[in-house]
Order: structure tokens, then C-alpha cells, then sequence
């Protein structure tokens, strides 16, 4: 497994390896401190096998020491997962291990992690993923030609959170306004429609008598 993290050095100000996250499983961690925005826990793991129970038990405990720490939180790497079906988050039909996918998906709803992965990563599988605890800071997720029968997920996340600003528009001095003669031209506009049903009332009449 290969992981690949290429920061702007304008934000940058610290790397700092977290080896105190690590548990007995094929990950490490690296906290990425940025200036003028959140700190970035990442980590990356491998999976050798897909019903592997000690290595997700041992990545169940590195996310719950990561989630202890004010950081946004990233995660990649190959969990060999290939019967996830990450659009409903379940097991599907055909898995043989439906209860170990299940301990999955209430660890990463437990965790809040969102899962970004959407197409096929090994053949027709979806086997390398990318968890967030943030997914509206995920601008870009591509899906590139690789080097081996795996191909090379490509995520581009924005560090901190755009602001949309409103466009100016005018907004009227209701207080200067010109309530009497507001008032006056709303019953005179009243009393216009109310002689002109009255008219039209009298028109129908007659043309339902003839005369």
C-alpha cells in the first residue's frame, strides 16, 4: 500500500508522527498542524485479508484514540472490503461474512466517519477507501490508472471551509416610508373593487332577465 499526501507549504507548519494512535494493525498516523485552520489527524491502513477480525479490532481502537483529539480526521488505505455496499453502507446479499461487516459499519456510524469511495478501485471492487469526519470539506474525489491491479485514488480536500458571501442588495428604509398614504391608496384601490363587482353583479342580472 502506498499513501501519498502533498500539502500547500503555505499552510503548513507542523508534521508530527503519532505513534501513541498506532494499535497492532498495519497503520500509522501523521498529525498535520496547518496555519489559520484545524488541525489534521491522518492516518493510513492496510487490511490484509477481508475477514480479518484482529486487524479491524486493532483499527477500531487507533480510531477511538484518534477521536479523542480535536482534529479533523482523515483515513485511506485497502481494508479489503470487497461486499460493502458503501451506497447503503451494508453487506451485500452474496457476502460471507455479514456480521463482521456489520461490526464495520457501527464502528464508522459510532465514529462518524463518512466513506467518499464511490467507484470500483480492483477490478469491480471497492477495496481502497477514504474516511472523514468531515465530508463538505471534500472537494474532489478520481479515480486514476495505477501501476499495479489496484488503481490510484486521487482525493482533493479543502482544509478548511469556503464562506459564500451574499451578494449586497437594496434593502428599503421601512421606517421613512409613507404609511398613511399607503393606507389611503389601499382603501381607495377597496372601494374601486368593490364598485366594480357591484357593477358586474347588476350587468348579470339583467342580461339573466333579458332586459
Amino acid at each position: 500500500m502506498r499513501f501519498v499526501l502533498s500539502v500547500s507549504r503555505k499552510k503548513l507548519v507542523t508534521l508530527q508522527e503519532m505513534k501513541d494512535i498506532q494499535s497492532g494493525c498495519e497503520d500509522v498516523w501523521i498529525k498535520i498542524n496547518l496555519f489559520g485552520s484545524k488541525s489534521f489527524l491522518t492516518g493510513a491502513c492496510y487490511k490484509p485479508h477481508e475477514h480479518d477480525q484482529h486487524s479491524w479490532e486493532e483499527f477500531s481502537k487507533s480510531l477511538s484514540k484518534a477521536s479523542k483529539l480535536n482534529s479533523n480526521i482523515w483515513v485511506a488505505g485497502d481494508f479489503n472490503l470487497p461486499k460493502m455496499d458503501w451506497d447503503h453502507l451494508c453487506p451485500s446479499p452474496d457476502c460471507k461474512h455479514p456480521s463482521f461487516y456489520r461490526q464495520i459499519t457501527e464502528v464508522l456510524n459510532d465514529s462518524n466517519r463518512t466513506q467518499t469511495v464511490s467507484l470500483p478501485t480492483c477490478d469491480s471492487n471497492i477495496l481502497d477507501l477514504f474516511f472523514t469526519t468531515n465530508p463538505t470539506l471534500v472537494q474532489r474525489v478520481s479515480i486514476l490508472l495505477g501501476i499495479s491491479d489496484h488503481a490510484i485514488v486521487q482525493i482533493r480536500v479543502n482544509t478548511s471551509a469556503k464562506i459564500l458571501f451574499q451578494k449586497p442588495r437594496s434593502i428599503s428604509p421601512y421606517k421613512k416610508a409613507n404609511w398613511d398614504g399607503m393606507n389611503q391608496t389601499l382603501e381607495a384601490y377597496h372601494q374601486d373593487m368593490l364598485v366594480m363587482s357591484i357593477q358586474i353583479s347588476i350587468e348579470r342580472i339583467s342580461s339573466c332577465d333579458g332586459t
